[in-house]
């Protein structure tokens, strides 16, 4: 599950052609473009660095962009994306990187930086030192990156897919978040609103009976979790069952987005208090992961203290095991090939057994034209 933090912006960086550096994006923790140093003039280069090679602070005003750099329209643009990388990427943002095969997300955790190879020292301002090195076009200026999930590009949404692939090393993807993060979470919460992602993973034609019946399924999770938020259930069957046999569907609050091609996918929104959101989502797990309630303990484990909320997995287990066998989920899950991942892969697990080395190492001798950071 997933705390969106809404004042946060979306970004896609490429880790440069043919996704070359990703690896090393993801071990070093870091995004990256290229180094500017090759296709600026000294007039300019004074303007950006001063003499210990240090960005100076006119550079980060919006102001900066009256600097003329030297060269074609390419090298224009390569100098503005390293602007922008700089001005606009925050500390606390969420970044999206990607690779032949995978697509990684994180929230980026400094502001950027320009890397030194030596004597790494933090400055005031949005710089580090930087050693200038004539002839080399490094990836030298970053942002640190905690990598949070890895996902396989296999059965990604259209949605998502039109969002990442912009032909662009550095570009927002803010209007796309949403269905972003329904791809990357099967749960995540945002603006006193729960989101649940379901991928539905048949190739053929996709019954309606199949999704009434998991809507309805959907329904009772929103009341349930209701009831269980106000302290209204005692836990018995029958009462519980005859609560999810008399209520008034059109006080809920849940809508849907839906990409039915087969394979699909299906994203429901309730309107929630935050207490409320997470009785959902782990409702939604338990019921589509047959969570028990030991299982239910850990997957709350990450609900913020500030809130005060305690968690009866055993009633969320009871409640779970009632509403799959009302529902008859097992026949809906096969029907629909449903799958929803109650885990995630973190980049530290993906790396822990990988080799540590040095980032010196980490220099890319190459053009500094814009095609050499896609």
């Amino acid at each position: 599950m997933f705390s969106l933090l809404d004042s946060a912006n979306f970004w896609v960086v490429r880790a440069g052609k043919s996704s070359a550096h990703y690896e090393k994006f993801l071990e070093k923790s870091f995004v990256a473009v290229s180094h500017w140093d090759d296709f600026l003039s000294p007039v300019t280069r004074n303007l950006v660095f001063n003499s210990d090679g240090v960005l100076t602070e006119d550079f980060s005003e919006s102001a900066n962009s009256s600097i003329v750099v030297e060269g074609d329209g390419t090298t224009t643009r390569n100098f503005h994306t390293g602007q922008r990388f700089c001005n606009e990427i925050k500390d606390g943002d969420y970044v999206i990187t990607i690779g032949k095969n995978d697509i990684s997300f994180g929230i980026v955790t400094s502001k950027p930086y320009v890397f030194r190879s030596t004597n790494y020292e933090a400055i005031e301002g949005i710089s580090r030192t930087i050693d200038v090195r004539a002839g080399t076009s490094g990836f030298l200026l970053r942002c640190d990156v905690d990598w949070i999930v890895t996902k396989s590009k296999a059965g990604m949404p259209s949605s998502v897919s039109k969002a990442l692939f912009a032909p662009m090393t550095l570009f927002d993807i803010d209007s796309h978040k949403l269905s972003i993060l329904s791809w990357v979470y099967p749960v995540f919460f945002s603006e006193n609103q729960v989101f649940l992602s379901s991928n539905i993973r048949t190739s053929d034609d996709i019954k309606s009976y199949d999704l009434m019946r998991y809507q309805q399924l959907m329904m009772d999770i929103e009341y349930i979790s209701g009831l269980i938020d106000q302290a209204e259930l005692t836990g018995n069957e029958q009462e519980l069952l005859a609560c999810l046999n008399d209520y008034d569907k059109a006080l809920l609050s849940l809508s849907e987005q839906c990409e039915y091609m087969s394979p699909g996918v299906y994203w429901a929104k309730i309107r929630a208090n935050f207490k409320k959101s997470y009785i959902v989502g782990l409702v939604f797990l338990a019921i589509s992961n047959g969570l028990s309630a030991d299982e239910i303990t850990l997957a709350a484990a990450n609900i913020p203290d500030s809130l005060n909320l305690v968690i009866d997995s055993q009633m969320i287990e009871n409640v779970s095991n009632i509403i799959r066998e009302k529902n008859d989920y097992e026949s809906i899950s096969e029907s629909l090939n449903l799958y929803i991942d109650s885990r995630s892969e973190s980049g530290s697990e993906i790396f822990d057994a990988a080799q540590e080395e040095d980032d010196d190492e980490f220099y890319i001798e190459s053009s500094a034209d814009e095609n050499s950071n896609r």
